[in-house]
């Protein structure tokens, strides 16, 4: 989970890509991520891979996840959560995304 980390804890590289994708700077990408980290709902992001599992319950006709990088806002602590929003082909794009949904 990224949000273990503080704004440092990401690559410049990361950053530059995110903010690409927003037509923000990697400083404004930064700040907004930040801004996020120190409300109520933290940013969440996950990678799902394919697993045994995965492949048994397709086989079932269920829908589990599909592979990818996964975003939500969770509260640390309580059951307070948005929906998982994805999947996104890389970090970055669940980045981007993220912030584009919640970051004022």
């Amino acid at each position: 989970m990224l949000n273990q980390y503080d704004n440092h804890g990401i690559s410049a590289w990361t950053w530059n890509k995110v903010a690409h994708r927003l037509a923000w700077t990697a400083g404004e990408a930064m700040d907004a991520w930040g801004d996020l980290e120190q409300g109520f709902m933290n940013p969440q992001i996950e990678l799902f891979q394919v697993s045994p599992e995965h492949e048994y319950l397709e086989k079932m006709g269920e829908d589990p996840n599909q592979p990818g990088y996964y975003h939500r806002l969770s509260a640390s602590g309580y059951m307070d959560c948005t929906d998982w929003s994805g999947p996104f082909p890389a970090l970055e794009d669940a980045m981007a995304d993220l912030l584009s949904q919640y970051a004022d």
